[in-house]
């Protein structure tokens, strides 16, 4: 494709460039490699799909049927289980829509974190990783939830019906 359509080639190599945060560049003979072509740091084809896996991972859309059921050694094991609790975390986030009963789109999602006033907007809100936006939604709702518990527990509600959680723990 990269050889009969000159823009499929450029926007390509611009995506895998920007990923790999280094220029990528397609040989004479279809070769991928990565820099000064001298260094001879070339992409085959098993790199490749390990690349694609490292950027579905890291923007969370690696499906999980995709995955190993046996991860490779335990540190892997004990990210795919991260990465599940965040997906279910997300998945649930998302489906507490308005009454409709309507899921939030990404662009609510988008819209309330810029609304925040956290210092994200809509110009820098696209330059975040999507894990970065997760982690930034997360914690904004673990402070707010904290903000509404404090103000019910001094509004004169029982502490045993609040759930109180500091908003400065790990996120889970």
């Amino acid at each position: 494709m990269c050889y009969s359509h000159k823009e499929f080639a450029d926007v390509f190599l611009d995506s895998f460039s920007y990923f790999l945060k280094e220029i990528v560049y397609l040989d004479s003979r279809g070769l991928l490699f990565i820099g000064d072509i001298q260094e001879q740091r070339f992409i085959d084809n098993d790199i490749y799909e390990q690349i694609i896996k490292v950027i579905k991972l890291q923007n969370c859309i690696l499906k999980e049927d995709s995955l190993s059921d046996d991860p490779a050694n335990d540190k892997a094991r004990e990210l795919l289980e991260k990465r599940r609790k965040a997906r279910e975390k997300v998945a649930k986030l998302k489906n507490k829509g308005e009454d409709t009963g309507e899921p939030l789109t990404m662009g609510d999602l988008v819209s309330i974190l810029c609304a925040n006033g956290n210092g994200v907007n809509y110009q820098n809100v696209w330059d975040m990783p999507i894990y970065m936006f997760n982690n930034q939604f997360n914690r904004m709702k673990m402070l707010e939830d904290y903000d509404i518990n404090i103000r019910s527990l001094l509004a004169g509600a029982k502490s045993e019906d609040i759930e109180l959680k500091h908003w400065m723990t790990k996120i889970k």
